[in-house]
């Protein structure tokens, strides 16, 4: 099967990008392989207009839309936390109370579950004494 493609090298295109550019059609021939036949088979394809995308005016304005409402939740976020923060620890100064550490919250926690697993251990012994002690 021999196989021509035919298109533009990129110099040919038209400068218009309004236009868009045109693909030429390209053919395959066929030859048979076998037999005494020697029909050749031609094929073509059809042309083609390919549109490029072209930005209107309104597409700068989206952009700086989009980007100033990120960077608007980014800082507004960040300002927030900030903000929240620093007066609370302020406050806190001026009532004179003092706040757990996430790591001393964490300790509590590990402390709490020690203790009840430790309970929850004990009462099953003390379980067990009591059923020696009620079956001899």
């Amino acid at each position: 099967m021999n196989y021509e493609p035919k298109y533009l090298p990129f110099e040919h295109f038209p400068a218009d990008p309004n236009r868009g550019f045109d693909v030429p059609a390209s053919y395959a021939s066929f030859s048979p392989m076998f037999g005494p036949s020697p029909m050749n088979v031609q094929l073509y394809s059809n042309a083609l207009l390919v549109m490029p995308p072209v930005p209107d005016m309104s597409m700068p304005f989206n952009v700086i839309a989009l980007c100033s409402t990120c960077f608007a939740l980014l800082i507004g976020t960040a300002m927030n936390l900030i903000i929240k923060k620093s007066s609370q620890s302020v406050s806190d100064k001026l009532k004179g109370i003092k706040r757990k550490t996430p790591l001393q919250k964490l300790k509590d926690r590990l402390a709490a579950k020690i203790t009840s697993i430790r309970q929850k251990i004990t009462t099953k012994r003390s379980q067990k004494q009591e059923l020696k002690v009620k079956l001899q």
